[in-house]
């Protein structure tokens, strides 16, 4: 543990609660009057994905009150036909009229707690306390189901307040960074590594070129079968011919692609990188 940070267990500082049951007779595939949606386990992916939509009838005043997804709560999934999504859980940065449901489970620390609620969700994020989650799981009829029991009795580690918010943030825009690509709407960080370096080495040509050259060069390494990391001197010499080709045809030969020189470097250390050493 880092000097200065302190440990308790999660019972003392974290509260949590169930989420709704409800009869198939109150779902409604669309929004109605008075009706209220619902999250579910599909829309708890890496982020909140609200693609999915599940509107609820006859939802009390009290439940909508108390099974609301609120602000600075962590909604997890609590029980899945697949272990390794117990746990998998996404941080609510404001107040919204959504329920979730019964197969979720809702953390946030308590009223005077030294934890904060994002550090928490980074803590409850983490590798080794999603690994912990899902060794642990436990369950009946192909279901997993989170131990409460044995994450109430977990350590947590953390700094003081100062630090946590700090770590936060900085694990805030490393999630930023990693969907970028996404965001530009490249399939893979593969892909759009390869624009990059193109881009940053190219400046003076078409991006959508670049583009394209950077999505035929990732077709073209994924639809072979490759040796993998044990042989990486075959590995590359592979991946430097079907660039050589690639680099060759009409369409990009006004890239001027050296293969053995700088660029040729920098794109093959990405590819071996991201699409075979792994």
């Amino acid at each position: 543990m880092m000097k200065g940070w302190k440990t308790d267990k999660f019972k003392n500082q974290i509260q949590y609660k169930s989420g709704y049951t409800w009869s198939k007779e109150q779902e409604l595939k669309a929004y109605e009057p008075f009706s209220v949606r619902v999250l579910t386990v599909t829309n708890i992916q890496k982020e909140l994905d609200l693609t999915e939509e599940l509107y609820l009838q006859g939802v009390s005043e009290k439940d909508r009150k108390e099974k609301a997804v609120s602000k600075d709560w962590c909604i997890a999934v609590s029980s899945n036909g697949n272990r390794k999504r117990i746990g998998n859980a996404v941080f609510i940065k404001d107040d919204t009229d959504y329920l979730f449901a019964s197969f979720l489970t809702a953390f946030k620390p308590k009223e005077g707690s030294d934890i904060l609620p994002e550090y928490f969700f980074r803590w409850l994020s983490s590798h080794s306390v999603q690994e912990r989650i899902t060794s642990v799981s436990e369950g009946t009829t192909g279901l997993g189901n989170l131990d409460i029991r044995y994450l109430r009795s977990m350590d947590i580690h953390y700094p003081d307040k100062s630090e946590q918010t700090a770590i936060a943030n900085i694990l805030s825009k490393v999630d930023e960074a990693i969907e970028i690509p996404k965001k530009m709407g490249f399939a893979d960080k593969g892909t759009f590594e390869i624009y990059q370096i193109l881009k940053n080495e190219q400046p003076d040509f078409d991006e959508g070129l670049l583009r394209s050259f950077a999505e035929d060069e990732a077709r073209q390494i994924q639809s072979k079968v490759y040796i993998g990391w044990q042989e990486v001197t075959q590995e590359y010499n592979r991946f430097k011919a079907d660039m050589e080709l690639l680099s060759v045809n009409p369409k990009y030969e006004s890239l001027n692609i050296d293969i053995d020189g700088p660029l040729g470097d920098m794109l093959m250390y990405s590819i071996l990188k991201n699409f075979s050493l792994n």
